[in-house]
């Protein structure tokens, strides 16, 4: 296998928290992905994300390599002064050549108040718009731009997921969309988006996870996804306002009795004692 362009390990010294950095390729020298934070982060698993960046930004024809960071913050120790000293850290590996955004564990908000404190602004500037055509303000407002509840930034990443969906309802289950029903597993930008989605198309979401466990409904109409979706905060859903027919699960929504079972969150979301217990007739 291919090694990485730049693989890199922090320390901090104060904390002990230990970040790390990976660049899996550079294309017209710039590689673009997230920065993740999270108890656990390991190196191997970055290198596989890294990868996958590469291949997304080669799919979508971006001009640009894949690129996964990292940093192991503790459950209760807060996220951004974690971030702002890993990424003062590698400033020098990644400042000129990485574009990088939130990931699971981080806010677009937190990572872009980081580099602007840090003086990393106008590099990060010059290389989003190097890859956008636009400037990065323009960008951004678009984003923000809210569209039946939700900001655009959210709804991409589920129109995405909605459009996989239909392509496996239509070559594999042959059945529309309307009225197939769907669990997901992950309630932020992207499950929250893909559920959002997949709603507006006439799928029932029977099931959503987010890190608090499952909510679940056997209305036939399934859950009410904007309502959860304005109540949610940080990708959790409120189990305080949950209408009556809406209740908390321990079964798991990878075991939901569904058609269509959307991961939307970590990797690995499926344990191998798991597996044959799946119910889904597909996988997304």
């Amino acid at each position: 296998m291919r090694e990485a362009h730049i693989a890199v390990e922090v320390t901090d010294p104060t904390t002990g928290i230990v970040g790390r950095l990976v660049i899996d390729r550079l294309v017209d020298d710039v590689a673009t992905g997230g920065i993740r934070a999270a108890p656990s982060v390991p190196l191997s698993l970055l290198r596989g994300l890294a990868r996958d960046m590469t291949l997304k930004c080669a799919l979508l024809r971006m001009r640009c390599g894949g690129a996964k960071a990292g940093v192991e913050v503790p459950a209760g120790v807060e996220v951004r002064p974690a971030l702002e000293r890993f990424l003062k850290a590698v400033g020098p590996y990644a400042r000129d050549h990485c574009l990088l955004g939130s990931d699971l564990g981080t806010s677009a908000n937190d990572v872009n108040a980081v580099i602007r404190a840090l003086g990393h602004w106008p590099g990060r500037k010059a290389l989003a718009e190097k890859l956008l055509h636009t400037t990065i303000e323009e960008f951004l407002a678009v984003l923000a731009a809210e569209l039946d509840g939700a900001s655009v930034g959210v709804m991409r990443n589920g129109w995405g997921v909605e459009g996989a969906v239909r392509a496996v309802l239509e070559r594999r289950l042959q059945q529309d969309l309307a009225g197939t029903t769907v669990a997901v597993q992950g309630f932020g930008k992207v499950g929250g988006g893909s559920a959002l989605a997949l709603a507006r198309g006439g799928a029932r979401i029977m099931a959503i996870a987010d890190v608090r466990g499952t909510v679940s409904t056997r209305a036939s109409e399934g859950l009410p996804v904007l309502e959860l979706w304005r109540a949610a905060v940080d990708g959790v859903i409120s189990r305080d306002r949950l209408p009556p027919h809406v209740h908390a699960d321990d079964t798991g929504v990878v075991l939901a009795d569904v058609d269509v079972l959307v991961l939307a969150a970590i990797e690995d979301a499926i344990p191998t004692d798991l597996v044959d217990h799946v119910r889904a007739r597909a996988i997304v």
